[in-house]
């Protein structure tokens, strides 16, 4: 049997009703991180359920925990006996033992790492520690709460991944805000008050301070509107262009970071006086680069550095210019004079192997249009034309209906014949 022990120690005497009567806690500031009462009577029934044992010394009283069988309604339970010594004099003790109100399936979904974190929480709440070592490696003395636990392999493993778990008081954060302080390096958990209490493929640690809702079991609710909510926030007002940026592209490459969801729930501004100047920078380079895949960045840009669109703008050879009035020509008898003679038409590099677009009541070709032939400049006109008029969206059931039945008419035209 591995005999080798946690061993949580802090200064002050624990109350041990804390351990033994539901719904106590003794936590009484905003900043403590642990539960010193639901938690611990957790990790004392958990401790026992996975063969552990757990001891707790109040200075020099000690109080043994114990499991015991207990049948309730034919079924059988295991109840948890506290047994405590007290001192008499030097060679007397006093052994009291007592059935306490919960079994050992008292937080039975609770994973060892949580069990941890409840009982290192508590500790570094106190001003105490946590050492692994034999059964007597800290001597229990008076004023002092020592907790000994002992067995069950896998949360003995959890001292070893402690600092992933709850974050050292000297971690060095890249930013801060009034909600977060954010690290750049990837991260496999999400931190609230430097505790984990989720989960996530990050590719930046995040560790929140405020503004973060927890479920009965310590971890993030289901979800995570608020976290990804408050870090869109968070990067829509950060100085910091290497962390913006890192948000921004997390998606790319098939990347599926906590941060590229996260970024289902993000409006992007559509004026820098709505995010840093750092933000726009970033907003700006991205749609720059590719203004297809970062298209909801367009108006942010535009305005940010007006010279965005002057250099997108591209001047039509005499050839092409004959090639676009013909095709304005032919569009315009399909049903489109309006659009034809009141719309600009304006040719821009679009980005990717975008045809055409139409937006804000400009209709939008790409150069490579005119690479296509006439044909290609028609039907991508016909189809931004369309858009203008009608509504109608890409890839959309009412835009196929239109078409079939344009198709359709053609025919009937030339039949004589309704259908």
């Amino acid at each position: 049997m591995n005999t080798t022990s946690l061993i949580f120690v802090n200064p002050g005497e624990i109350d041990i009703r804390g351990a033994s009567i539901a719904g106590l806690s003794a936590k009484e500031t905003d900043s403590a991180i642990g539960y010193f009462g639901t938690g611990l009577k957790y990790a004392i029934a958990q401790v026992l359920a996975n063969g552990g044992t757990i001891t707790i010394w109040s200075g020099l009283t000690r109080h043994e925990f114990t499991p015991a069988a207990l049948v309730f309604r034919g079924q059988d339970h295991i109840q948890i006996m506290m047994t405590t010594e007290y001192g008499i004099d030097d060679t007397t003790t006093d052994l009291v033992t007592t059935p306490l109100g919960f079994t050992t399936g008292y937080g039975r979904k609770w994973q060892a790492w949580q069990i941890f974190r409840e009982l290192y929480a508590n500790a570094l709440d106190e001003g105490g520690e946590v050492v692994r070592g034999g059964r007597d490696a800290v001597e229990p003395s008076p004023g002092s709460t020592v907790i000994v636990v002992t067995g069950w392999e896998e949360l003995q493993e959890q001292f070893f991944k402690r600092d992933e778990i709850i974050l050292p008081q000297n971690k060095f954060y890249t930013i801060e805000s009034d909600q977060l302080k954010v690290a750049d390096e990837p991260a496999n958990f999400i931190y609230y008050k430097g505790v984990r209490v989720a989960t996530r493929n990050c590719d930046l640690l995040w560790n929140f301070k405020s503004g973060v809702s927890l479920t009965e079991d310590r971890t993030v609710e289901a979800g995570s509107w608020e976290i990804s909510h408050t870090i869109c926030k968070f990067v829509t007002a950060c100085d910091n262009e290497q962390i913006i940026r890192k948000v921004l592209t997390s998606g790319d490459n098939n990347h599926h970071s906590f941060e590229s969801l996260a970024l289902n729930w993000f409006t992007a501004p559509k004026s820098p006086a709505n995010c840093s100047e750092a933000f726009a920078n970033v907003a700006c380079d991205l749609f720059r680069l590719d203004p297809v895949k970062y298209h909801e960045y367009e108006e942010l840009a535009l305005e940010h550095q007006p010279a965005l669109r002057a250099s997108r703008v591209v001047a039509l050879t005499p050839l092409q210019q004959r090639i676009l009035d013909k095709a304005k020509a032919l569009v315009s008898k399909m049903g489109f004079e309006y659009e034809i003679s009141h719309l600009p038409i304006t040719v821009e590099n679009l980005g990717g192997k975008t045809l055409g677009r139409y937006k804000d009541g400009l209709i939008y070709l790409s150069p490579l249009v005119f690479d296509q032939g006439t044909k290609q400049v028609v039907s991508t006109l016909y189809e931004e034309c369309l858009h203008a008029k009608l509504g109608y969206k890409d890839c959309t059931y009412e835009m196929q209906t239109h078409l079939f039945n344009t198709i359709i008419g053609l025919f009937e035209e030339l039949w004589g014949e309704p259908c």
